[in-house]
């Protein structure tokens, strides 16, 4: 059951990256420049689009991560696995969530979410290392 759930969490967050992605590609600076209304609007533009990119990019790691995670779980789940899916799935809204909401809305949360996010994304790449370190190769005993 755990294998379902990080192979359909990969597959959301992969298909969501896609499309936030493809509205950044195709729309969203022409609704941003359509939406500004001062010279400070419109300076801004730029930055607003480099951080859809970078949220869409790291979205689309953890996505690919978390697919791996479903198919290592499918052979045996442990505590280092599901803690690093948590930490994938966790890292990502904290640090895409507020990416997106700054890109697309122009709202700012609190400056320490992002690195946060950041943070627990790392740790979760930790957590697939020590889950990988002790996982027993195919037919060995014990």
């Amino acid at each position: 059951m755990q294998a379902k759930i990080w192979l359909l969490c990969g597959a959301l967050l992969g298909g969501s990256a896609i499309g936030l992605g493809a509205y950044r590609a195709h729309g969203l600076e022409t609704r941003l420049r359509a939406e500004a209304h001062s010279d400070s609007e419109v300076t801004a533009i730029p930055n607003r689009l480099t951080d859809c990119e970078t949220a869409v990019r790291y979205q689309m790691f953890q996505a690919v991560a978390l697919l791996c995670i479903g198919l290592l779980a499918e052979r045996g789940s442990t505590c280092c696995l599901t803690g690093a899916g948590i930490c994938f799935l966790l890292g990502t809204i904290l640090f895409a969530g507020p990416l997106y909401l700054l890109s697309l809305f122009d709202l700012h949360l609190h400056w320490a979410i992002i690195p946060a996010g950041g943070a627990v994304m790392i740790a979760g790449w930790v957590m697939l290392a020590v889950a990988a370190l002790k996982r027993k190769p195919p037919g060995s005993a014990l």
